[in-house]
């Protein structure tokens, strides 16, 4: 067979398979979809509903938990609780026995990872136990998030919450993708950032671990400089208090302990009171 020949023959085998593939995935939408339409949706309403006769009374003692693969994360106030997505995958449940809040997404089909999802819940403006946030791919933007206990994970995406207050601790860790947080109040903080840059607005208060990866990390504190003490330790970055660049070692006498930590990127910390 001619070199011309078998270049034909190879061409016509990849776009044999393309066209399988292709054939595969509109059969795999559409079983896909009905399965959506003729499965859950009764039950997925019906948790919705149980929710919302719940959190009529004592909703700080509930928890919130979402966990997401590839879906962005839109966090609003509201006076009932209420889920809109157009990912089928997403479940909602209702633990009675702790009272917590679940709003998951199962595993996607091959093809499904090619397309894009977006979800909005809708949470009452209320303190809440604990909330739970794991978002392997995708944004979370949160308006308001009031809360004893916050866990954050964001592995690939942009992180915004305008207003956030958390009484007890806070563990909020980002791969890549820029975080933008503003807050009244931030009790116990530990930040790691990965790649992205990092910008956060609050009054810190308690033992805060801030480690910065490769991106940049701003802290703008809301309070004067005597109510922090501070224990630096710098990689390659920089660790700039007030404008100055400070050496390893302690700095301040104040109240509120931060733990400041550089990789290759910079943490820059100043005060607006």
């Amino acid at each position: 067979m001619s070199r011309s020949k078998k270049l034909m023959k190879l061409i016509a085998e990849i776009f044999a398979v393309l066209l399988i593939a292709l054939i595969v995935y509109g059969i795999s939408s559409f079983i896909y979809g009905l399965s959506f339409v003729f499965g859950n949706n009764n039950r997925y309403k019906d948790n919705i509903m149980l929710i919302q006769d719940n959190l009529i009374n004592d909703i700080d003692n509930y928890s919130f938990k979402v966990k997401t693969e590839k879906t962005n994360i839109i966090i609003k106030q509201s006076d009932t609780f209420n889920v809109e997505t157009n990912n089928k995958n997403i479940s909602i449940d209702f633990d009675k026995e702790s009272n917590t809040i679940i709003v998951n997404e199962k595993k996607l089909p091959l093809f499904n990872y090619l397309e894009s999802y977006d979800m909005t819940i809708y949470l009452p403006s209320a303190l809440f136990k604990e909330v739970n946030i794991i978002a392997n791919s995708g944004n979370v933007i949160a308006n308001t998030l009031v809360t004893n206990k916050l866990y954050l994970e964001v592995n690939s995406g942009k992180t915004k919450i305008d207003s956030l207050t958390v009484y007890k601790d806070a563990d909020i860790s980002t791969g890549i993708g820029n975080v933008e947080i503003y807050s009244k109040l931030i009790n116990n903080l530990s930040l790691s950032s990965g790649i992205g840059e990092t910008r956060i607005v609050a009054n810190l208060s308690g033992k805060s671990h801030i480690k910065s990866g490769v991106g940049n990390i701003k802290l703008d504190l809301l309070q004067t400089p005597n109510h922090y003490s501070f224990d630096l330790k710098k990689g390659i970055g920089d660790i700039v208090i007030d404008k100055e660049v400070k050496q390893d070692g302690s700095y301040g006498e104040g109240p509120s302990y931060i733990h400041a930590e550089t990789n290759i990127g910079r943490i820059d910390i100043t005060f607006n009171d």
